[in-house]
């Protein structure tokens, strides 16, 4: 079996995705993880078609020989730091590692886009990564019962 990008030969454990190696990192294309959305209609036109996707963000190195590459859509990044002699400095973030992979169903009757995160549970709760954890339940014998 071929690469369906590049039509190198693919080597047994890259057949699930159909792409080399080097054409899914540089594309960003992974397997699809297991379905998140519940099997339930749309919820503004009634529709059971849906079409999955997996978002893409592009980025691109600095310099004469910039390099692009694309990369699953995250919720958020882990940051990262060079450490100089003197001093430590914050560096842009790599597309390619992040927490919470996004992914989309958008309904093939009315265009409407729901959003899941199939690894919500490997989203650590930081300041520096922008997140927290917000628990409704606590107020269950509050005035929302």
């Amino acid at each position: 079996m071929n690469c369906e990008i590049c039509t190198n030969t693919l080597d047994p454990r890259e057949e699930p995705l159909g792409v080399c190696a080097e054409c899914s990192s540089k594309l960003g294309i992974v397997v699809l993880p297991p379905l998140t959305r519940p099997p339930v209609p749309c919820m503004r036109c009634n529709s059971l078609q849906f079409v999955r996707v997996i978002p893409r963000e592009s980025s691109s190195t600095s310099g004469q020989y910039g390099v692009e590459s694309a990369a699953p859509q995250y919720v958020t990044y882990p940051p990262q730091g060079t450490h100089g002699l003197f001093s430590v400095s914050a560096n842009a973030i790599d597309i390619s590692r992040g927490y919470g992979m996004i992914e989309l169903f958008v309904c093939e009757g009315c265009g409407f886009i729901e959003q899941y995160c199939p690894t919500v549970k490997e989203i650590p709760i930081h300041k520096h990564l922008n997140t927290e954890r917000v628990d409704y339940e606590q107020g269950k014998d509050g005035p929302f019962r």
